[in-house]
């Protein structure tokens, strides 16, 4: 079966020196060979720390980075974010939510003109049809249609995220990224959100890249997880293969900063930290 997304051997090089009289010694490599595919209808999640590479990954996959070697290929089709009929392909399959839902939407624009100018350019509706259909995507985010004549600064962080997600869907996209987005939302409306995007994978079958640093919230969401380490896929399997069994002693290391409610079970993780420290350095 071919994969929604197929990532195959990327690698990504930036370099710190003036582009022609730049020397080997100056790139250094945010992607190193990583090889990852998403099925269409499932979530892959993706941890790793700050500075491993995850939303290179993301950048790499919309076109927004040109990779230095390897593909990505959507559908069984290799993009080419230099071709303009790729980079319209990507801009129709793929849509991302961003960290930060306070930067996301446009302040100047209401929330209603922001969903009819994605619906008109990009499904071609006309002013009725693309005004009923934006009433029906604030309804799947569970956001009153009186939404679409206030603007993003008249909501709740929760409700711009659900804003956001409203605003990606309306492209109808088969793969869905997520970076980072519950990064800056308090604990219960991660749970909303989280709540959400599960429902709404239910409805409309949507594939999701699900980037994170939180592993609880990854295994709670993902069928299958993804490790990155400095650039590095180091761990890929089953979301509960993963958490009850990892392999990798960088994927112990995440796994034991998880906090536990239970005092012994926190001193437990603190002690396999330490050792898991002394072991990987």
């Amino acid at each position: 079966m071919t994969a929604l997304l197929d990532i195959r051997d990327l690698t990504v090089r930036f370099g710190s020196g003036p582009g022609l009289l730049r020397r080997q010694s100056q790139w250094s490599e945010a992607l190193k060979s990583v090889s990852l595919s998403v099925a269409a209808g499932e979530t892959v999640g993706l941890v790793g720390e700050s500075g491993s590479g995850k939303t290179t990954l993301a950048r790499s996959v919309l076109g927004l980075v040109t990779p230095h070697t390897g593909t990505v290929s959507l559908g069984g089709e290799v993009i080419d974010a230099r071709r303009k009929a790729d980079r319209q392909r990507v801009r129709r399959d793929v849509q991302m939510v961003f960290q930060n839902p306070y930067s996301a939407l446009n302040p100047t624009m209401t929330i209603g003109a922001a969903l009819l100018e994605v619906l008109r350019r990009r499904e071609g509706l006309d002013r009725t049809a693309a005004a009923a259909r934006a009433a029906e995507l604030l309804d799947s985010v569970r956001i009153p249609t009186s939404a679409l004549g206030r603007y993003p600064s008249e909501f709740s962080g929760g409700q711009r995220q659900r804003l956001v997600i409203a605003r990606a869907l309306a492209a109808r996209p088969k793969l869905l990224i997520c970076d980072e987005p519950l990064s800056a939302l308090d604990v219960s409306t991660q749970a909303e959100i989280i709540n959400l995007l599960q429902r709404l994978k239910a409805e409309t079958g949507t594939a999701y890249l699900f980037i994170g640093h939180d592993l609880a919230v990854i295994r709670h969401i993902s069928d299958r997880v993804a490790v990155l380490y400095r650039g590095e896929l180091v761990e890929e399997g089953d979301a509960r293969q993963v958490y009850d069994a990892p392999a990798h002693p960088y994927t112990r290391r995440l796994l034991a900063s998880v906090p536990e409610a239970d005092p012994q079970a926190q001193r437990r993780k603190r002690e396999e930290r330490r050792a898991l420290a002394e072991r990987t350095g």
